[in-house]
């Protein structure tokens, strides 16, 4: 295989394969290229970008949503960050890998190539996120890229971050969400059920983010086909 994927989620994953996803499992998506979903968190995504790399893979690619640190950015938005920033270490990704997506997407999509953080948790209120970024100059945060690129870089392969922007910079994340997802991005339904009868205001929030999610996927999916055959990446 030439190309792995790491998404944290099988909704993420789903925008490559048509089938039903399970945590852990390696999917084919043709003679040069497979996905796996993680599950949510830095060490899950570590440990499925190791698998990928004992696999053989070429190259990693950190693939999925991401939140928003900035105001500028819009849900929708492909994020092709230069950078990828944890607490003690700037990654970088392939430059040229990069740019050759970016040629590839630039004319359908809007891609923003500004710095991305880890985070080891889960950013539940703008004010958060607003001091992530007036501390890192980061734009957007996930919680598994710079894992997958800590793996890339001992292995000493190309690494690349592609990701759509799903909740904004103004949108919290509703405590209903939070209390009622598991690791593997399974919702709870009968315990989300019961946090919003006790966090009612919370359902305009979570309509939001449905919303957005649900635009940031179209989006990664559209780009999926966008870079088909073999991704665009089906060099030898």
């Amino acid at each position: 295989m030439n190309l792995g994927i790491v998404t944290a989620l099988p909704t993420e994953t789903a925008t490559l394969v048509s089938r039903r996803v399970r945590i852990r499992k390696v999917y084919s998506l043709g003679d040069n290229a497979c996905v796996i979903a993680s599950g949510i968190g830095p060490e899950n995504a570590a440990d499925a970008a190791k698998q990928l790399a004992n696999q053989g893979v070429q190259r990693l690619l950190s693939w999925g949503l991401a939140g928003g640190l900035d105001a500028s950015i819009k849900p929708g938005v492909l994020l092709l960050p230069k950078v990828v920033i944890t607490q003690n270490k700037r990654i970088n990704t392939d430059s040229t890998w990069r740019s050759e997506l970016i040629e590839l997407l630039q004319n359908t999509f809007t891609i923003d190539d500004k710095p991305l953080v880890q985070s080891d948790r889960v950013l539940s209120s703008q004010n958060a996120k607003h001091q992530l970024h007036v501390d890192t100059g980061a734009a957007a945060v996930d919680m598994e890229s710079a894992a997958v690129g800590e793996v890339a870089l001992q292995a000493g392969i190309p690494f690349v971050v592609l990701r759509a922007l799903a909740d904004p910079l103004d949108l919290s994340l509703p405590v209903a969400i939070q209390k009622s997802i598991t690791a593997s991005g399974k919702l709870r339904k009968l315990r989300f059920c019961a946090e919003l009868i006790y966090r009612p205001h919370e359902l305009r929030s979570f309509v939001r983010l449905a919303r957005y999610s649900s635009c940031a996927l179209k989006n990664l999916q559209r780009a999926a086909n966008s870079l088909n055959p073999g991704f665009g990446w089906n060099k030898k």
